[in-house]
C-alpha cells in the first residue's frame, strides 16, 4: 500500500503547482526569454542571454520541471530597457532634479528596489551601466538582461508592482544614459578627465588607439556565461599592448577592463581577475606597434583558412608558411600536418596536465579536405630533422594495422629440449612512436564500412591515448597498446564528399570525426613569386631529456586550468550543452596549445599558445561546419527531389485509379446497377474514388 504523504510532501506539491503558473503571463507577450538558475540570477543555458527565444512553451516546460527562473534580454532584442533602482531615494533625487519621469511598468525586486521598464528608443545604442547615472541606480539595456516577475532568489520574489504598458523615456534620461555608456563612438572619457586631450596629443595614432580600444570592448561584449575566459583574456592582451606602447594614461587599461566587465555582466571573481592580469602581462610583453598601419590582432578565426596574422605571430610559424609557399603548397596543410607529426614524434612519457583527469596524451588526427590531387598530406618534410630512427611512418590501413605498426617480429632464444636452446620469432612491441598518413581517405572510409571493422574505434582510442588492441586466441598473436605507452599522429586526406558522409549522424565515423582537426588544401595566400625556402625550427620532443630526471609535463596557466575545470563542472552538472561535434573542442585546443609550446621549446603553455590554439581549432571547426552545411543543403535538395517524385508518382497512381474505377462504373451501369450499389460492390480502396466520380456525398 502506498504510504500517505507527509505534510511536507503536500507543501512541496503545492509549491510545484504555484511554480508551474508563475510565468504563464509570458504567453500573452512576444518576449524572447531564457532559463536562469533556480534561486539565482546566473543563466542556466550555455550561451546565456544569447539563447533567448520566443518559444514560450519550451521555456515554461523547462522551468516547471527544474524550478528555474526566467530572464529576458534588455535592449533592442525585446524593445525595452530597465532602470534598476536599488536606492529609491537616489533615483527620486535624480528624477526630481530633471523634471520628473512618467509612470511606466514597474517590478518590485526582492531587496526592496524597483525595475522601471521603458521602451527602447529607436536609433540609439543604449548600453548598461552600474551606478553611473546615480548612486546604486543601474541601467540594463543592450547586452544585459533582467529577471522576470515570478523569479525567486534567496532574498525573495520579483513581483509586478505597476502593471501598465511601458512608456517612452524622457529625453533627459536617454541623454544621461548615453553620456555614461561605453559606446562604439567613444569610451567614457569624461570620467577619466583627459581621454580626449591625451588622444589629441598623439594625432598620428589617434585612430589606431581608438580602434583598438573599441576592438577590446567588442571582444568582451561577446562573452556569456560559460565563456568569460577567452574574451576577457583577448581584451586584456590588447589593452596591455597599448599600455606598454605608452598611449594609455596610467591605470586606464585596468579601469576600462573593470568597467566593461561590469557593463556586460561578467562576474568579478578571483579567477576573472587572474585572467585579466595574465592578459595584461602578456600584452605588455608585446607593445603595440605604432603608427596605425600595423594593427593589433584579436586572435580570432576569420574563415576556413588560418588568417595571415597567425603565421606572423612566431618565427617558426612564419618559416613553416614560407617553406610551404616556396613549394607552392598550402601553409594550412603544412601547419596542421606538422602538429600531427610532432604529436607522433614526442617521447611517449611527454604528456600534458590540464588540471582535469590527470595526464593526457598529445595524440592528434588531422584531416586536410580537398579534391583529388590537391596535395592533402604533403608538407614537404618541413620538419625533416625530427628523429625517425624508431618511429613508424607510413599509411594507415586497418585498425589492426595501426596497432601492428608498433610491433615487429623479433628473434628470441628460448629453452629447447634438454639443455639445448632454440631461436623463435615473436611479435613484440619495439617502438612507441608512429606517424601515419593517407593521402586519399576513401579507402579508410571503405574499411570503416566493413562489417566488424575496428578502424574507427581504434582511431578514437589512440587519439585519447587509451589502451587499445585486440586480444586473440594465443599469447603470440596478442596485440595491445597500454594506456600512455605510445605517441600517435595521423594525417588523413579526404575529399569533401567523403567528409560529408563521415559527418552524418548515422555513420560510425561521426563520433570519430569530432576528434579530427580539419583544414583546407587550398591556400589563397600562396604568392606568385615564391619566397626563399627557410629552415623550420624544430620542436622539443623530450628525447634529449636527461634520463635520470623525471620527464617534464606540459602545464597550463592557472587562469586557463580554472576555466577548464569550471567548464567541465558545468558540463557534468548538465548546465552546459555542447553543439554537435564540439564535445572534444577544448581538449583538442589543449593539445594544440601544448604542441605550440613544445615548438617554442617550452613545457609551460603561455597565453599566446592558448590564443593561437584557439584560432587553429576554431578555423578547423569552420572547415568542418562548412562541409556539414553543404551536406545539409544537399540532403534538403535530395529530400525535395524525392518529395517531388513521390508527388508525381502519387498523382500518376491517382489518375490510374480514376481510369480503372471509371471503367468499372461504366461496366456496372451497362448492366443497370444503381450508383449506390456500384459503390457497395467496389473494393473498399476504390469506394472513395467512385463516390467522387459519381458525385455522391
Amino acid at each position: 500500500m502506498r504510504a500517505r504523504p507527509e505534510r511536507g510532501d503536500d507543501n512541496r506539491h503545492t509549491e510545484r503547482l504555484l511554480m508551474s503558473t508563475r510565468f504563464d503571463y509570458i504567453r500573452n507577450t512576444d518576449l524572447a526569454v531564457f532559463a536562469v538558475r533556480a534561486g539565482d540570477k546566473k543563466p542556466a543555458t550555455p550561451n546565456g542571454l544569447h539563447d533567448a527565444t520566443a518559444d514560450h512553451e519550451h521555456w515554461l516546460s523547462r522551468v516547471e520541471k527544474r524550478g528555474e527562473n526566467l530572464g529576458a534580454p534588455t535592449g533592442h532584442v525585446n524593445g525595452f530597457f530597465t532602470v534598476d533602482a536599488d536606492d529609491l531615494a537616489s533615483w527620486t533625487e535624480l528624477v526630481t532634479a530633471n523634471g520628473g519621469v512618467p509612470e511606466t511598468r514597474t517590478v518590485r525586486t526582492p531587496r526592496g528596489g524597483k525595475h522601471f521598464e521603458f521602451n527602447m528608443p529607436e536609433g540609439v545604442d543604449l548600453r548598461g551601466s552600474v551606478s553611473k547615472i546615480a548612486a546604486n541606480v543601474d541601467i540594463r539595456a543592450n547586452g544585459n538582461y533582467v529577471l522576470l516577475p515570478g523569479s525567486e532568489t534567496e532574498h525573495g520574489v520579483y513581483e509586478v508592482e505597476l502593471d501598465i504598458p511601458r512608456v517612452n523615456p524622457p529625453q533627459w534620461l536617454i541623454d544621461a544614459i548615453v553620456a555614461t555608456s561605453v559606446t562604439a563612438e567613444r569610451p567614457r572619457g569624461e570620467s577619466r578627465a583627459g581621454y580626449d586631450p591625451w588622444l589629441a596629443s598623439i594625432p598620428e595614432n589617434a585612430d589606431y588607439v581608438r580602434e583598438q580600444v573599441q576592438l577590446a570592448e567588442r571582444t568582451i561584449a561577446k562573452s556569456y556565461e560559460g565563456n568569460y575566459h577567452g574574451p576577457c583574456l583577448s581584451a586584456a592582451v590588447i589593452m596591455g599592448s597599448l599600455d606598454e606602447a605608452g598611449v594609455l594614461p596610467d591605470g586606464m587599461a585596468e579601469e576600462l577592463l573593470d568597467e566593461w566587465r561590469e557593463n556586460y555582466g561578467i562576474p568579478n571573481r578571483n579567477n576573472r581577475d587572474k585572467t585579466v592580469q595574465d592578459g595584461l602581462a602578456y600584452g605588455r610583453e608585446k607593445p603595440a606597434q605604432l603608427p596605425s598601419d600595423v594593427m593589433f590582432w584579436d586572435y580570432k578565426a576569420t574563415g576556413t583558412n588560418l588568417p595571415p596574422q597567425f603565421f606572423e605571430a612566431r618565427p617558426e610559424l612564419r618559416a613553416l608558411r614560407d617553406h610551404a609557399h616556396a613549394e607552392a603548397s598550402s601553409a594550412d596543410v603544412a601547419f596542421y600536418s606538422s602538429l600531427a607529426e610532432i604529436a607522433g614524434s614526442v617521447h611517449k612519457d611527454l604528456k600534458m596536465v590540464t588540471g582535469i583527469k590527470g595526464e593526457a596524451a598529445l595524440n592528434l588526427i588531422v584531416c586536410p579536405v580537398g579534391e583529388s590531387g590537391d596535395g592533402k598530406s604533403s608538407n614537404d618534410n618541413a620538419l625533416d630533422e625530427i628523429p625517425e630512427s624508431n618511429r613508424f611512418t607510413g599509411p594507415i590501413g586497418s585498425g589492426e594495422g595501426l596497432i601492428e605498426a608498433y610491433f615487429e617480429w623479433v628473434e628470441e632464444t628460448v629453452p629447447g629440449a634438454g639443455s639445448k636452446t632454440k631461436t623463435v620469432k615473436k611479435k613484440k612491441k619495439v617502438r612507441s612512436n608512429a606517424f601515419f598518413f593517407q593521402d586519399e581517405g576513401e579507402q579508410l572510409f571503405a574499411t570503416g564500412d566493413r562489417k566488424g571493422a575496428s578502424i574507427f574505434p581504434t582511431l578514437r582510442s589512440m587519439w585519447s591515448g587509451a589502451k587499445t588492441g585486440a586480444k586473440n586466441a594465443t599469447v603470440e598473436t596478442t596485440r595491445s597498446l597500454d594506456k600512455g605507452s605510445y605517441a600517435f599522429g595521423a594525417v588523413i586526406g579526404l575529399q569533401p564528399v567523403i567528409v560529408r558522409r563521415l559527418l552524418t549522424e548515422t555513420h560510425e565515423g561521426a563520433g570519430t570525426t569530432q576528434r579530427f582537426l580539419f583544414c583546407k588544401t587550398t591556400d589563397p595566400s600562396i604568392p606568385d613569386v615564391p619566397p626563399e625556402k627557410p629552415e623550420v625550427p624544430q620542436p622539443f620532443l623530450g628525447w634529449d631529456h636527461a634520463g635520470w630526471m623525471p620527464m617534464p609535463v606540459v602545464t597550463f596557466p592557472e587562469s586557463i586550468t580554472e576555466d577548464l575545470r569550471r567548464i567541465q563542472v558545468m558540463r557534468n552538472r548538465g548546465e552546459r550543452e555542447y553543439k554537435r561535434f564540439y564535445a572534444h573542442h577544448m581538449l583538442t585546443r589543449c593539445k594544440v596549445a601544448a604542441i605550440l609550446a613544445l615548438w617554442n621549446h617550452r613545457t609551460e603553455v603561455d597565453i599566446e599558445d592558448w590564443l593561437l590554439a584557439g584560432v587553429a581549432v576554431d578555423t578547423s571547426a569552420n572547415v568542418r561546419d562548412e562541409q556539414v552545411a553543404i551536406a545539409g543543403k544537399a540532403a534538403e535538395e535530395r529530400e525535395k527531389a524525392a518529395g517531388a517524385l513521390r508527388d508525381k508518382r502519387a498523382a500518376h497512381e491517382e489518375e490510374a485509379q480514376r481510369l480503372r474505377v471509371q471503367k468499372r462504373i461504366d461496366d456496372f451501369r451497362e448492366r443497370g446497377v444503381s450508383d449506390r450499389e456500384i459503390v457497395r460492390r467496389l473494393n473498399s480502396r476504390d469506394r472513395e474514388c467512385a463516390r467522387d466520380l459519381l458525385g455522391l456525398s
